[in-house]
C-alpha cells in the first residue's frame, strides 16, 4: 500500500542481527530496484551506540550493514539513514526520536513505521512511552513471539491495540531456528552415524522445538 510521500521507518533495535542481516538489506534491494517509496527516511535506533558522535555512529552503522547489501549504490541509500541512541522505554527518548523524524522529514506530519526489533521483555514499556497524537498515520511492526506465556501476551496485544489499534498492528514470523531447519539434510547425509538409520523405515516422526527466554 502506498503510504505517502512522506514516511519514517523507525528501526528499534538497528544493530541486533534481525536488523543488520534482513531488515536494512531488504531495504536497499527496494532501493535499488526504486521501489522503496520516495521521500521514505530510516532512524536507527540502538542503545548500543550511546557515546558516539553523529559521524561514528554512522560509521559504526554502515561497516556493520554494509557486508551484507550486495551491489547497489550503497551511498545514496546511506544518506536516507539516519542513527540515534537511548533507552527506547523512556518516554523522553521516545520524544526525542519523534523529533527526530519531523526534522529528516521537515513537517509535522508525516506517515510513521515502528520496526520492534528489541528484546521482548522490552516491548511493553516501549509502547508504553512512543508519543501519540502526533499527525500521520502510525504503524507498527513486531516480531514474534510476543510475551513469554499468555497473561504478558495479552498486555501486550491489548496495550497495542489501544494505543495504535488492531489494523495497524502487524505481526511476523522470525528466523529463529531457521538455519538449524535448513541443515537437517547436511547432518542426515553426512554424519555417517546417522545417515543408515534416519530414514521411513526407521524415523515415526521429526519435532522441532524452538525455545527461547524472554
Amino acid at each position: 500500500r502506498n503510504m505517502g510521500e512522506k514516511t519514517v521507518l523507525f528501526i528499534l533495535g538497528c544493530q541486533g542481527d534481525v536488523s543488520v542481516h534482513r531488515i536494512f538489506p531488504a531495504l536497499f534491494r527496494l532501493f535499488n530496484s526504486q521501489t522503496l517509496q520516495p521521500g521514505t527516511k530510516i532512524i536507527g535506533f540502538s542503545r548500543n551506540i550511546a557515546g558516539k558522535t553523529t559521524e561514528e555512529k554512522y560509521e559504526t552503522m554502515e561497516s556493520a550493514i554494509a557486508p551484507y547489501l550486495g551491489a547497489g549504490d550503497s551511498k545514496s541509500f546511506f544518506e536516507l539513514c539516519h542513527f540515534m541512541d537511548g533507552e527506547a522505554t523512556s518516554p523522553k527518548t521516545m520524544g526525542a526520536l519523534e523529533e527526530l523524524g519531523r526534522k529528516v522529514t521537515g513537517s509535522d506530519s508525516f506517515k510513521r513505521i515502528y520496526y520492534f526489533a528489541i528484546h521482548a521483555r522490552y516491548l511493553l514499556k516501549t509502547i508504553e512511552a512512543i508519543p501519540m497524537g502526533s499527525c500521520g498515520e502510525t504503524r507498527v511492526v513486531l516480531e514474534k513471539p510476543l510475551g513469554r506465556d499468555l497473561e504478558s501476551s495479552n498486555k501486550l496485544t491489548k496495550a497495542l491495540s489501544e494505543k495504535f489499534g488492531e489494523a495497524n498492528v502487524y505481526r511476523l514470523d522470525h528466523f529463529l531456528g531457521r538455519k538449524m531447519a535448513a541443515n537437517i539434510h547436511v547432518l542426515r547425509f553426512m554424519n555417517k552415524l546417522t545417515e543408515p538409520v534416519w530414514s521411513k523405515e526407521h524415523v515415526a516422526a521429526i519435532v522441532i522445538a524452538c525455545r527461547e527466554s524472554a
